[in-house]
């Protein structure tokens, strides 16, 4: 009788455990801790959210012309594409978690009536587990945490993966606007040469001929500034695509970049 208690109480405290809740973290911190170890900055506690919704709270990252530090920020907190990886990961987590716990046992309830004249009925109660999934639950679990581990570190790869490429998107888009400010200069001055050149051919001053070079030559810088300003608008837009907001809101880059440092004045700089 003793040992039967204590096998049942065996059963019961193995059964139960398959009744707790699923932990609101959802592996969130490993990834933030594992990217700012490997140099990533800005990194959300929770994944990214909707910013087409105002309550987004990102209207003041736009306020003011971004920075590469704001953008790779924005990006974090609205890239569809990495709110996709941050769905893996819950879906990862609440795997290992099932796979950690038991199915939840079943209890039966049995009464067996007899036609006996004043026989009292007999009254069954019964725990019915599977020890099937008892034995595998070691093997599921190492297999579901080994899962969860490497979506945590894809998760942190796709962090610094984005990072990078908002910044280089960042710089492209700068050059790129820059490169069509200096093609639209160079054209406006192409046709003020042409002009000119026009008004010395009507005054006799040069032939035709030089006309027709000065006239194709402000052709030729016309061409060349619609296609920076094409490149200008594809990388605004690739950038824009990273960052993962509405078309319809408005955000803009500095015109030029800083000046690189001319020498660096950290204390940890070795002396020369």
């Amino acid at each position: 009788m003793q040992r039967h208690r204590s096998c049942t109480t065996l059963v019961l405290a193995l059964t139960l455990a398959g009744c707790a809740s699923v932990p609101a973290d959802h592996g969130l911190a490993d990834v933030q801790s594992a990217s700012m170890e490997r140099g990533a900055s800005g990194v959300p506690e929770a994944g990214p959210r909707n910013c087409d919704d105002q309550a987004a709270g990102i209207a003041p990252l736009l306020a003011d012309a971004l920075t590469a530090e704001v953008a790779v920020r924005i990006a974090l907190l609205c890239n569809p594409a990495l709110a996709a990886e941050y769905a893996r990961l819950g879906i990862a987590r609440a795997e290992a978690f099932r796979a950690g716990h038991i199915n939840n046992p079943a209890l039966t309830v049995s009464a067996l009536d007899t036609n006996a004249e004043n026989a009292a009925a007999q009254l069954g109660v019964g725990i019915v587990q599977s020890f099937t999934s008892l034995i595998l639950r070691g093997p599921r679990q190492r297999l579901a945490e080994g899962e969860l581990l490497r979506t945590e570190q894809l998760l942190a790869g796709s962090v610094l993966t984005l990072a990078a490429r908002v910044k280089s998107a960042y710089y492209a888009l700068i050059g790129a606007e820059q490169a069509a400010t200096l093609r639209n200069a160079a054209a406006a001055a192409a046709h003020v040469s042409a002009d000119l050149a026009m008004s010395f051919h009507a005054a006799g001053n040069i032939a035709a001929r030089e006309l027709a070079l000065e006239q194709a030559a402000a052709a030729q810088a016309d061409g060349a500034a619609r296609g920076a300003r094409n490149t200008a608008l594809d990388a605004r837009a690739e950038l824009q695509r990273l960052l993962g907001i509405a078309p319809d809101l408005t955000w803009r880059v500095p015109d030029t970049l800083p000046l690189p440092v001319a020498e660096c004045t950290s204390p940890d700089s070795p002396a020369r």
